[in-house]
């Protein structure tokens, strides 16, 4: 038996309830219904409003109006026409979809008329009977009335409520979109709401934990108490929000002097500085901890090392000769009561630059790598009294003596000695300022040193030791751990500097010594 054949009709109309389609079936065959169909008008607004008209909505059960289609039967008839020698169909340009399968495709349905018409609400039931019949003749002498000028109305009255329906459709539309632009914002300022609360929270916790235990300051900050983080800090004076400072612009490379607003308080901006030297967290982990952007980060430390400096450089940290002998261990006052400085050098470790010039000026054969040095001396008791600029690598003990300005007149007395070891033989430049160099003994060409010698040699390692016990507290700093990279190269002499003197803070590296003169009299 041949299988029935399924008979296309074509589109179909997308209104609501219509059915309308291309093509009906007529004694079993497909013949053409002689409609017309018609696209939705690409302006947005007048789409929405055909929406609304036939009880479709945009997106909703996979309506979608690009490829759906409206039949004639919802237009009124003067809007269609047919051009001149066409064959088809089109819509005056404002046409909306008025008539559809609810209102029998124009004809209007009883509606409850205006409140102007309607007839007054009836008596109460204590009413007469006689009053009760008045009431219902002039309601219906009034209906009558209502009803012969509505009837010379009817055709304007029809127009009006098409074009009032058209407009409450959208402002309902409009409505229910602002509706939901509205919750949406509401919901929005709540999720701010809470990740400001979480962000603030977790900065003043952090800054918290810092300035009220000792334990957490000396770990993050390298002072050995609260007390003293304070101290230094009042002592640098920048101001409650910044006054005395001014900002480093990172990006544009130079300093703003205008009065703007500091994205960090005073305190903020210390703590942060001091994480960054103590710690060496990352620029990215630092912006998270005080909720800053990356550049304000580094617009920060360039800005408060450069101001530290200043104001940390201002303290005179070559003792005189009474403080160093106050300060002196006994083990000293014995051996080499003369000595004023132990001095020795440092070597920081730097990235390899691309010019051959510059890395063969920094290479250091002692550490087989691109390097800095950096002369530092220390008083008998501890704490470094001089701090040279940072010089390239390849450049000797002797030589970075000479012209670092330590062979400075103004610094000696008569009588003062050095202590070395054996990478500075600088006697004989000593020797004008009438300072003796206490240095271990050479060979010279002999097989052992005579018995004297060597203990005298021991003697010296043993108090020389001190020097790289400040060398070790100032590594310290992790900001040295690794290589420095070739961006701070700028800022290299501030940053040893700074941890140099913030060394000066911690506790004395001698039992026998006091704290360091030069770090108590200055906040006197």
């Amino acid at each position: 038996m041949a299988k029935n054949r399924r008979l296309s009709l074509g589109r179909e109309c997308a209104a609501y309830g219509c059915f309308s389609r291309d093509y009906i079936v007529k004694d079993g065959e497909r013949v053409l219904s002689g409609l017309s169909f018609f696209t939705f008008p690409k302006d947005a607004a007048a789409k929405r409003i055909w929406c609304n008209l036939i009880k479709r909505q945009e997106g909703k059960d996979n309506f979608v109006t690009s490829n759906k289609r409206l039949c004639e039967l919802h237009f009124d008839p003067e809007n269609i026409h047919r051009a001149p020698g066409g064959t088809k169909k089109k819509l005056k340009e404002g046409s909306k979809p008025v008539r559809h399968a609810w209102n029998d495709f124009g004809a209007l349905k009883n509606t409850r008329k205006p409140p102007s018409f309607r007839p007054s609400p009836r008596k109460q039931a204590s009413f007469s009977s006689d009053q009760h019949k008045e009431d219902e003749e002039n309601e219906q002498v009034s209906s009558m009335a209502i009803a012969s000028k509505a009837s010379d109305t009817s055709d304007m009255t029809k127009q009006e409520l098409y074009q009032l329906q058209e407009k409450y459709a959208a402002l309902q539309s409009k409505n229910e979109e602002l509706l939901r632009e509205n919750i949406d914002l509401h919901q929005n300022v709540k999720e701010m709401e809470v990740l400001i609360e979480g962000v603030a929270s977790r900065k003043n916790n952090f800054v918290s934990q810092i300035i009220t235990s000792d334990d957490t300051c000396s770990y993050y900050t390298g002072f050995p108490t609260v007390a003293v983080f304070n101290a230094v800090l009042e002592f640098l004076d920048a101001g409650p929000n910044g006054e005395n400072i001014i900002l480093y612009n990172y990006q544009a490379g130079k300093r703003d002097a205008r009065g703007r607003t500091r994205a960090l308080s005073t305190l903020d901006s210390y703590i942060l500085t001091l994480v960054k030297l103590r710690r060496n967290f990352p620029v990215k982990h630092l912006s998270y901890l005080f909720d800053i952007a990356d550049g304000t980060v580094s617009n920060t430390l360039i800005t408060w090392l450069n101001f530290m400096y200043i104001r940390l450089g201002s303290i005179c940290i070559w003792p005189s000769r009474d403080q160093v002998a106050l300060a002196m261990p006994d083990s000293m006052k014995k051996t080499f009561p003369s000595t004023r400085c132990i001095i020795d050098c440092l070597e920081i470790k730097v990235e390899v630059p691309g010019s051959l010039h510059i890395h063969k000026m920094l290479y250091s054969e002692y550490k087989s790598h691109t390097t800095v040095k950096v002369l530092v001396g220390i008083a008998p008791g501890g704490g470094f009294t001089f701090i040279s600029s940072a010089y390239p690598g390849s450049i000797s003990d002797k030589n970075i003596v000479v012209k670092s300005g330590f062979l400075s007149p103004q610094l000696w007395e008569p009588g003062d000695s050095v202590m070395a070891d054996r990478g500075f033989p600088i006697a004989e430049y000593l020797s004008p300022l009438n300072v003796k160099l206490i240095i271990p003994s050479f060979l010279n060409g002999r097989d052992q040193l005579s018995e004297n010698e060597v203990v005298l040699s021991q003697q010296i390692a043993r108090e020389r030791i001190h020097v790289e016990r400040m060398i070790q507290r100032l590594k310290c700093y992790h900001i040295f751990d690794g290589l420095i990279p070739l961006s701070l190269m700028g800022s290299l002499n501030q940053i040893i500097s700074i941890c140099c003197l913030l060394a000066n803070f911690q506790k004395p590296i001698c039992k026998a010594s006091f704290q360091s003169t030069h770090t108590t009299t200055t906040f006197k």
